[in-house]
């Protein structure tokens, strides 16, 4: 398989307290709309202290399915919804910075508990966040559950190293 993704810059994002995802936090760092799935899945939920790490945004050459782009990626470290919330803090206003904020969508794969009833069972979902000029703030969304993606070119998936 031919690479996809070409590393285009890092970031070192610090530990991360624990965090409950609420519209407050939202409305601080400046994300003015959320997807429907977002909400679903994040929304409300706590997450735990998060270490330091090295994120990697990785631009994306071709068009390609979401499953590629995974594959790619498989010997990625696990990511975090506070890590991508953290990162948009710092650029709230849609300044320059490790997040593209040309209305290309940063994206990250995040693992969730699938069923909520059994929590040994998990899923990778791709949720992105891109900054939209018109209404001068970030949108957050996520994918639903087995959903083949499709990514355009020129989108920015969000790595961490191990």
């Amino acid at each position: 398989m031919s690479q996809l993704l070409c590393k285009v810059n890092t970031v070192l994002v610090p530990r991360i307290r624990e965090l409950t995802i609420t519209k407050e936090i939202l409305e601080e760092i400046n994300v003015r709309w959320t997807g429907i799935h977002w909400k679903k899945f994040f929304l409300g939920k706590k997450e735990k202290a998060v270490q330091p790490a090295v994120l990697t945004g990785n631009y994306l050459e071709k068009n390609s399915l979401d499953s590629s782009i995974v594959a790619q990626l498989s010997n990625c470290g696990k990511l975090f919804v506070s890590q991508l919330l953290w990162l948009i803090k710092r650029q709230s206003r849609g300044q320059n910075g490790f997040l593209f904020t040309d209305s290309y969508a940063n994206i990250m794969h995040i693992e969730i508990e699938e069923d909520e009833v059994d929590s040994d069972k998990k899923c990778i979902l791709p949720v992105y966040a891109l900054w939209d000029d018109q209404c001068g703030g970030w949108g957050v969304s996520a994918s639903p559950k087995r959903v083949f993606c499709s990514w355009s070119a020129g989108v920015q998936f969000i790595t961490c190293d191990t």
